[in-house]
């Protein structure tokens, strides 16, 4: 699945455009390194993702076929971390 799909899939970003955009912003990584939208992320792959006030770091644990719910959306990866901006 590729990691812009996966980002709008699991509600991470409200729009496959926007996960695009921050993407291509830096502002989500991959595996500790810069990706690309059309790159394919895997259950296993971590994810650092940078958001205005809030960086969370996740682990992909499943990756869906298609549409998911927004109830079964959380369980396609497990948080590790999520920091407030105010305490990096």
């Amino acid at each position: 699945m590729r990691l812009d799909v996966y980002l709008k899939t699991a509600r991470l970003f409200s729009r496959r455009t926007e996960a695009q955009r921050q993407i291509g912003l830096g502002q989500v990584l991959l595996n500790g390194a810069p990706a690309k939208p059309a790159h394919a992320v895997a259950p296993g792959d971590r994810l650092l993702i940078r958001y205005l006030r809030l960086e969370l770091e996740l682990e992909i644990t499943a990756t869906p076929r298609g549409n998911v719910s927004k109830a079964v959306a959380p369980g396609l990866y497990r948080l590790i971390r999520r920091t407030p901006k105010d305490e990096l």
